[in-house]
This record gives C-alpha cells, structure tokens and sequence, in this order.
C-alpha cells in the first residue's frame, strides 16, 4: 500500500497554483534526486564495484530483478560476493 504523503495546506495549495509545466519540471528535477539518491547509496554499498556492476545494480533497482534481468541478462550476486 502507498504511503500517503504528509502535506501542508501551503505545500497543497503550492501545488494547485503550479503550472501542468512547472508540474512536470518537478516531477522530473524529484525523479532525477531519487535517482542520484539510489546510485550513492549503492555506490557507498558497494565501494568495489565496476562503474558496469553499478549501472546494473541500479537497473534492479529501478525496474527489479526479473525486468532488469529479462532486459539486461544480469542477476544480483548473491551477497558478500
């Protein structure tokens, strides 16, 4: 179940007073910090990782393992290895 998000009536009517464009700008700019947010956390996780291992660590976390491994072949290595 989603969580519900915990909105001022500011935030709210922020939201309301925005432009579809401004909308979507935020989605976006939003999207792209969570982005950023899971590559340095997986990056910090695993400090010995090829850029490659990376970018597929992050495709799993993004689209899971069973999208990620249909699309790119690649399966998380088990743990500690």
């Amino acid at each position: 179940m989603r969580e519900r998000l915990n909105l001022t009536p500011e935030e709210i009517e922020e939201a309301r007073r925005m432009t579809p464009s401004e909308k979507i700008e935020r989605v976006c700019e939003l999207t792209e910090a969570h982005r950023a947010t899971v590559r340095a956390n997986l990056k910090a996780r695993y400090p010995q990782a090829s850029e490659y291992e990376l970018k597929m660590r992050f495709a799993v976390e993004m689209l899971g393992p069973e999208l990620a491994k249909e699309a790119y072949g690649w399966e998380n290595p088990p743990e500690g290895s």
